[in-house]
């Protein structure tokens, strides 16, 4: 995938300041569209007929929505680099096998465990949490120690993706690949692990011998295998994409283009780094559907983002709003 250069320019014409893009050594000028709000955004909105089920919610740091932007795709990770411990530790196996087995067994239980694994890839969202009567504060992307956490302290960002978009972009990635193992759920918590790994292992307990059999019991204990957390984890409330690739380990990337249906900036993100999340709106179509979160006491607020004296920041005031939010498109300069 051919890799996007993007920098930000400031220019003066006329009396007149303006931002501009260099893509690939090549101007690009943004037209504003007309104004958008957060309250004229589905995504950032709750009322009586919104679905909880619709949008999923995925934090992370404002750097990695730079390379969000420039791949236009987010990826996907192997499984044991996830935090629990569940997941990133090693599975040890109880097993019975033969008199024709190695003494080892144990030992390369282990290893064939953690080939396997290592070709699990993953990307975790954040889900809505239903209400009785619909409120902002169960917003998926109003979770304060979910932006503590994943999105560098606040620094960082919110991205909201439509949920049957991102998984009909998963499933076409994996479209042509015949021994891929894929799902997209939610993912349970427990307190008491609902698989224990034990093996019986046939033959005489050679490397293929061993490959088959972990392959065959983390397939047939998929859901429970890797979809399944700790307890303490339960506040995430996490829907999960999860793929096995025989042949590759990963990482994967699914394209974003067309699935992202608003961007939430934290209430730490720095003003400089504005630009990002304006390259992100143009490269990934987003139409402006872009807002910061403010947090008051246990309550929240989004607020749209404006130009102020050639430079994005934070709007507070409606006039200031109606007179120069720039979010567009981006078009090629005039020759």
């Amino acid at each position: 995938m051919a890799r996007v250069h993007l920098r930000l320019q400031q220019t003066v014409d006329d009396d007149a300041t303006a931002n501009r893009v260099i893509c690939n050594d090549d101007p690009v000028t943004y037209v504003p569209p007309p104004i958008i709000e957060p309250k004229d955004v589905p995504a950032f909105t709750r009322n009586d007929s919104f679905d909880p089920e619709r949008y999923l919610y995925h934090y992370t740091t404002w750097e990695c929505l730079l390379d969000i932007a420039h791949s236009r795709s987010l990826r996907l990770s192997s499984v044991i680099r996830m935090n629990d411990p569940r997941e990133s530790k090693q599975w040890f196996f109880s097993h019975s096998s033969g008199p024709e087995a190695p003494p080892d067994v144990g030992k390369r239980l282990l290893s064939a465990e953690l080939a396997f694994r290592s070709h699990v890839n993953v990307a975790a969202f954040a889900t809505d949490r239903p209400a009785t009567k619909p409120v902002l504060f169960d917003a998926g992307y109003a979770r304060p120690r979910m932006w503590a956490q994943y999105s560098g302290n606040h620094t960082g960002i919110c991205l909201v993706l439509d949920r049957a978009e991102l998984i009909k972009r998963f499933e076409a990635l994996f479209a042509t690949v015949p021994d891929a193992h894929l799902t997209s759920a939610n993912v349970r918590y427990e307190r008491v692990d609902p698989v224990q790994p034990s093996v019986s292992i046939g033959g005489a307990g050679t490397a293929t011998d061993l490959e088959t059999t972990v392959r065959r019991f983390f397939v047939d204990h998929w859901l429970d295998a890797f979809y399944v957390k700790h307890e303490d984890w339960r506040d995430e409330r996490e829907f999960r994409l999860a793929v096995f690739h025989p042949g590759h380990t990963g990482p994967f990337y699914v394209d974003l283009v067309g699935a992202v249906a608003g961007l939430v900036l934290g209430v730490d993100f720095a003003d400089e780094h504005v630009a990002v999340a304006k390259v992100f709106n143009d490269e990934l179509d987003v139409g402006g559907r872009i807002a910061r979160i403010q947090w008051i006491r246990l309550g929240h607020r989004l607020l749209p983002v404006a130009e102020d004296g050639g430079r994005w920041v934070v709007s507070h005031s409606k006039a200031a709003v109606a007179a120069s939010l720039r979010w567009g498109t981006a078009r090629p300069s005039a020759p």
